[in-house]
């Protein structure tokens, strides 16, 4: 398998959310590097691989975040080697480890979900990570995941999470408007956000007017590395929501 191979596979993902598809990229940064004796010249092949990345997948903040902190260093050091490369990214993983744990439990510590009635869309690393938490509390809570269509991926997430031993119902996008008045609240990831917006997977902002209308509460979960000055939805798959039908925002260092 050659460099170009390993990532395609991470160009191609788009059914797992922005954590899980930056660890893919991670991945693929190292293989290509193994692929490289100690001493040979390797950065122009990997910045072409991690600039085709970014272009197929313009909406995932977080991954543009490592794509650039990673160019910038091979940028200053010209021609590094691959053990203080593959030491950059150890010194990258390790400042943001555990990150959605942080966030998922900053959450719960603000939000009592008790006996809650939960509302989830699309495929989030973060919100799988807040089922991880809620089972470690043991927290009895009833969720409602949605299909999210285009493409199917919450149900990718359903599994993950009744695979911790979750109460999870599946529902089709077009049962939102049903289930929304049993529900307590909806909980979004988010792939960018700034002060007037959130972008997430198409659906989102239905789903958010939808609880307005029932005054739910709606709340995003969202890695700071995601906050842009403005944000910008590519392509047919992802939409703007606005921050004003938000009821809070949780990252792994504030909770609003």
């Amino acid at each position: 398998m050659d460099s170009y191979s390993f990532f395609d596979i991470v160009k191609k993902d788009h059914q797992n959310g922005s954590t899980r598809i930056l660890d893919q990229a991670i991945w693929a940064t190292r293989k290509t590097l193994e692929q490289f004796k100690e001493g040979d010249y390797f950065v122009i092949s990997i910045l072409d691989e991690l600039e085709n990345l970014e272009f197929h997948h313009p909406d995932l903040i977080i991954l543009r975040h490592f794509i650039n902190q990673f160019k910038n260093f091979l940028k200053v050091r010209e021609n590094p080697g691959i053990k203080e490369s593959n030491q950059w990214i150890d010194d990258y993983k390790k400042e943001w480890k555990d990150v959605n744990s942080r966030i998922a439990n900053n959450f719960l510590d603000i939000v009592k979900l008790e006996q809650a009635k939960v509302l989830l869309h699309s495929h989030s690393g973060t919100i799988v990570e807040l089922g991880k938490a809620m089972d470690k509390r043991k927290l009895e809570v009833k969720i409602f995941q949605t299909t999210s269509e285009p493409g199917g991926e919450g149900i990718l997430q359903a599994a993950e999470l009744k695979n911790l031993g979750l109460d999870v119902e599946i529902i089709s996008d077009h049962e939102m408007a049903r289930v929304i008045p049993e529900i307590d609240l909806a909980v979004f990831g988010a792939d960018q956000i700034s002060k007037e917006k959130w972008t997430n997977k198409v659906g989102t902002k239905r789903i958010a007017d939808l609880c307005l209308q029932e005054s739910k509460q709606v709340w995003i979960l969202c890695d700071s590395r995601k906050r842009v000055e403005e944000t910008q939805a590519v392509g047919d798959i992802f939409e703007e929501t606005s921050m004003a039908l938000a009821t809070g925002m949780v990252t792994e260092n504030i909770k609003i």
